[in-house]
């Protein structure tokens, strides 16, 4: 399944609104087929691996990392092709939480003599497709904050993030860890008087098929949308100077012990060369 994921990762920034998925179709400890979903409207990952495989995917194990699809929309149900291509087992980590799928899919499969087994790696599996779990359960796009700032915590003067990395050569996993399909600066926080304007404006993003949102913390925006709970994971760009006017998070919860202080988990470290990235995902008390 690991290897199934690392071929999920490879359509990262170009699948939204639909998930990255990977397939591999092993047959006899032999893999005779493999693919990706490489963008929307394109082939499921499924339809690659048994285009590979050929007749060879008759009687094979079929490794997916998301339940497979049992419904008509710019492509046709993956049931239907797994079913004909005489795959005799489906394994794979989790459902898919969209509700015109969720558990149909495995039922169809059942139905017709296909073992399904399910749970192997879940956690990851779900990690991977964070911001499309999201919006199926909740409507919203993924929200991460940026925030770039100097040691004594003020607005930084150096480059912007994208031209900080232009030359490091850890880029690639950076911007891996910020993917995002938009990233929203320069407007006024004051055109969002309340919880609710925020939450209609990133609803209206998440239908336009933006999953993922980069929001980057100046204007007031880290904030607001700090302030109402909204942000799902923060990453600090921390530059080796000091001074500056302004602080680069101008906001106060309310918070008076540090045992009341919203956490991070899964924190995530990397030196960039010019500035040290610090990212998790923040947990509300």
């Amino acid at each position: 399944m690991q290897q199934v994921l690392r071929l999920a990762e490879k359509g990262r920034g170009h699948t939204s609104p639909n998930p990255m998925v990977g397939a591999i179709l092993d047959r006899n400890g032999k893999i005779v087929g493999q693919g990706y979903h490489r963008g929307a409207g394109m082939p499921h990952a499924e339809m690659e691996a048994i285009k590979d495989a050929g007749r060879m995917a008759d009687g094979s194990t079929l490794y997916v990392n998301l339940e497979p699809c049992c419904h008509f929309g710019k492509t046709p149900p993956c049931t239907d092709a797994i079913i004909s291509a005489g795959i005799k087992k489906v394994v794979y980590p989790v459902n898919d939480p969209n509700p015109v799928v969720n558990g149909k899919g495995a039922r169809i499969l059942k139905k017709h003599g296909i073992e399904v087994k399910s749970g192997l790696m879940a956690e990851q599996a779900k990690k991977l497709n964070e911001a499309y779990f999201k919006y199926q359960l909740t409507g919203l796009p993924f929200l991460n904050l940026k925030i770039e700032q100097t040691l004594d915590g003020k607005r930084t003067s150096s480059p912007s993030l994208t031209e900080s990395l232009l030359s490091n050569s850890d880029r690639k996993e950076t911007l891996r860890i910020l993917s995002a399909d938009k990233e929203i600066a320069g407007m006024r926080a004051s055109r969002f008087f309340t919880k609710g304007d925020l939450i209609k404006y990133l609803r209206s993003l998440a239908a336009e098929g933006v999953l993922s949102v980069i929001v980057k913390g100046t204007d007031g925006w880290g904030a607001k949308i700090l302030k109402h709970r909204l942000v799902d994971k923060i990453c600090y760009l921390i530059y080796p100077e000091i001074g500056g006017r302004r602080p680069a998070l101008e906001i106060n919860l309310g918070i008076n012990r540090i045992s009341e202080a919203w956490k991070l988990s899964d924190v995530h470290y990397q030196n960039l060369g010019r500035a040290i990235l610090v990212s998790g995902y923040i947990n509300y008390n």
